[in-house]
């Protein structure tokens, strides 16, 4: 039972991938219908330098990001490890700064429009 729940979630997953990837080998522009087998597509893809740039860009974004994340997990693990006090400051910072910023922009933007706020006299 379970293996057939996963296997119907794999499934959802993947089968429509595998479609994209089976279409993009489709000689047909508008991909309604299989029209034939075709690598134009592949050829004009990586005759396209701004493609590829982008792509390299989006890789090394990548690389960058799952690197940083790393480090960042690594850190936490040895502060777990090693029961810093710092450890909660670290964790609740983050909570609390989008509440505090959005609180003093606000308070910003009313005073610009000359808003009486309800704590003003």
């Amino acid at each position: 039972m379970a293996v057939a729940r996963r296997a119907r979630g794999y499934a959802f997953l993947y089968l429509p991938l595998a479609i994209v990837v089976v279409y993009s080998f489709n000689d047909s522009r508008l991909n309604a219908e299989w029209v034939g087998f075709t690598l134009d597509w592949y050829r004009k893809l990586f005759a396209n330098d701004e493609m590829l740039t982008a792509a390299g860009n989006s890789l090394l974004i990548g690389w960058s990001r799952a690197w940083c994340r790393r480090c960042w997990d690594d850190g936490g693990v040895a502060m777990h490890r090693y029961r810093l006090r710092l450890l909660p400051v670290l964790v609740l910072t983050p909570i609390a700064i989008p509440e505090i910023l959005m609180g003093v922009s606000l308070l910003i933007f009313f005073v610009l429009l000359n808003f009486t706020l309800a704590c003003s006299r």
